[in-house]
């Protein structure tokens, strides 16, 4: 039931950023799972389907019990191709992640556990207000 919740409101969210034609654009996971991560990120792919489109990168703050460990180095091999779509969606610009460092330090996570693309944030529901303050709609 989550995982179709979690779908439906990525969805939605994906359809109002659409009617905006919003340059700036974030996408808040938590908590998550990986299904819903990787309609997350099959979305921001298909928007450049006709070449990269023209926005900024899609921020992605990644914090709560399930997203995160799928960016950990030594889950690589568990989630390898949604890891390496996220990478590869980081490298064309079309997508930024941070994950929130206060779920780390409660995790025992360290910056070096994480996929090098991942950027980190002191706290994510700060960094989701930083955002809207800055213009920044949900995607």
């Amino acid at each position: 039931m989550s995982r179709w919740l979690g779908a439906m409101l990525v969805a939605m969210a994906f359809g109002v950023a659409a009617a905006d034609d919003a340059r700036l654009r974030y996408a808040e996971l938590s908590p998550a799972d990986p299904a819903a991560l990787a309609d997350l990120l099959a979305r921001i792919e298909a928007l450049s389907a006709n070449g990269l489109p023209n926005f900024e990168p899609i921020v992605i703050v990644v914090h709560g019990p399930e997203a995160p460990p799928v960016f950990l180095r030594r889950n690589y091999s568990l989630h390898k191709p949604l890891v390496d779509l996220a990478a590869r969606l980081d490298g064309l610009g079309l997508a930024d992640f941070r994950m929130c460092e206060t779920w780390m330090r409660e995790n025992g996570v360290g910056r070096d556990d994480l996929a090098p693309f991942v950027d980190t944030v002191r706290f994510a529901p700060e960094e989701v207000r930083r955002l809207e303050a800055s213009g920044y709609v949900r995607f």
